[in-house]
């Protein structure tokens, strides 16, 4: 049977409960990017058994949470830190997808308080409004394109739920449906991981054009020929 990459002895499983809640998170958070990683090396290894002839290993077990930590979370005072700020910061600037990872998110949610922030006009121009100061942060809560496919896609999921959340119509609304299909049409091309590199920019380039049109129409020939484009000038890189 597998051994149990974190909770492997009783020791170890009474140390885990006496973590405070934002211990508990921060390690969670480590846990969940190795195990993208993992993730993305055995898919890796299965698109091409020669380039990579080992798979990762198997995912580590997340550190439970007691009744308590979970009536935490659910506190609407602490949702609102989680939430707040971030809509908050989308509806003035774009927010880097590197800020979406989880363990980004929870860094948010967890120092909301001291994170760096900036003040600037509210949409009706009348106040003022707190926002986060995404540039100040960025080499904490991450770049807007990301290093590694495995960070990518985690951050694209929580970004898509982020943006769906907006949509007054729920997940069947225009604005929800554009970023449904917006990142699942990266999440579906069969070579994603061999041309990351090169289509990640196309990606992160076509969330800010939305942004700037507010278009909720899906071109999939538009993305198809960028795509291709990108992987055509890639390819044309590596031969010089």
């Amino acid at each position: 049977p597998r051994v149990r990459r974190t909770h492997a002895t009783a020791a170890i499983i009474a140390f885990f409960k006496s973590l405070t809640l934002a211990e508990k998170l921060d390690r969670n958070v480590k846990i969940e990017t190795e195990n993208a990683a993992r993730k993305e090396k055995t898919e890796k290894h299965l698109l091409d058994l020669n380039a990579h002839p080992t798979p990762g290993s198997a995912a580590a077990s997340m550190i439970s949470y007691t009744d308590e930590d979970i009536a935490t979370l659910q506190k609407p005072d602490f949702l609102s830190r989680f939430k707040n700020i971030p809509f908050a910061t989308d509806r003035h600037v774009p927010i880097p997808l590197g800020f979406f990872r989880a363990k980004s998110l929870r860094h948010i949610s967890l120092h909301s308080s001291t994170l760096d922030t900036v003040k600037t006009n509210n949409l009706d121009g009348t106040t003022k409004k707190v926002i986060l100061d995404v540039h100040k942060l960025g080499d904490t809560l991450g770049p807007d394109i990301l290093p590694t496919l495995g960070e990518h896609e985690e951050a694209a999921e929580h970004h898509l739920r982020f943006q769906s959340s907006k949509d007054a119509a729920g997940d069947d609304g225009p604005y929800a449906t554009f970023w449904h299909d917006h990142h699942t049409f990266f999440f579906r091309q069969m070579d994603k991981v061999e041309y990351y590199e090169a289509w990640a920019p196309v990606e992160a380039k076509r969330r800010h054009d939305f942004r700037a049109e507010g278009k909720t129409l899906f071109d999939p020939a538009a993305y198809q020929f960028d795509y291709q484009q990108a992987k055509s000038t890639f390819d044309l890189r590596k031969e010089f």
